[in-house]
């Protein structure tokens, strides 16, 4: 039940860390900025920059949950125990470090293949819970992989970043709620 509720709070710490951070600021923008961007300037930081690691501890913690939930198929919550791992690192080397964008990117890659496991891996479950999830999880590497569309339009990547971790927070939100209300 720990893990589950780890889950839950992933997307909640994660967007009350940036959407204190953004008060803070006036000169970020959604088509020009990264998100990461919150965590290179002066008083910002430390929200930000905290939030991010707090959320990836949360995140590993609800991955251990989920080897435990779903016992034989390990290779899924090893990626999100990797991506947990990977956004730890961004908060605690944030911008201009070049180490941030490679740890970046190695979040968002690990997420990414998290999801392609659990999708091919859930969606032809018995069990309609796990179906729905892997359905979920495969319309959330359908995002991953079209998000790079949205370069075109924007200078900046922080709405493709948000369009990759909400559905995905979102994803363990609901996982949360299932490994904390009902039994296996």
């Amino acid at each position: 039940k720990f893990s589950g509720v780890c889950g839950i709070l992933v997307l909640i710490v994660f967007l009350t860390s940036l959407f204190l951070s953004i008060q803070q600021v006036s000169w970020f923008s959604w088509t020009e900025n990264a998100i990461s961007d919150l965590g290179k300037q002066d008083a910002v930081p430390y929200i930000f920059n905290n939030g991010l690691i707090i959320t990836g501890i949360l995140l590993l913690f609800f991955s251990i949950g989920l080897f435990k939930e779903l016992k034989d198929r390990y290779f899924s919550p090893l990626f999100f125990s990797l991506s947990s791992i990977f956004l730890i690192g961004v908060g605690l080397i944030p911008l201009p470090s070049i180490e941030h964008v490679y740890l970046s990117g190695m979040f968002f890659g690990a997420l990414g293949y998290a999801f392609f496991v659990f999708g091919f891996s859930f969606y032809k479950d018995s069990k309609p819970f796990f179906r729905k999830m892997g359905i979920f999880a495969i319309f959330n590497l359908i995002l991953i992989l079209l998000s790079p569309i949205f370069l075109l339009f924007f200078e900046g990547i922080a709405i493709p970043e948000m369009i990759l971790i909400i559905p995905g927070f979102l994803w363990c939100v609901l996982f949360g709620l299932k490994m904390v209300f009902i039994q296996s």
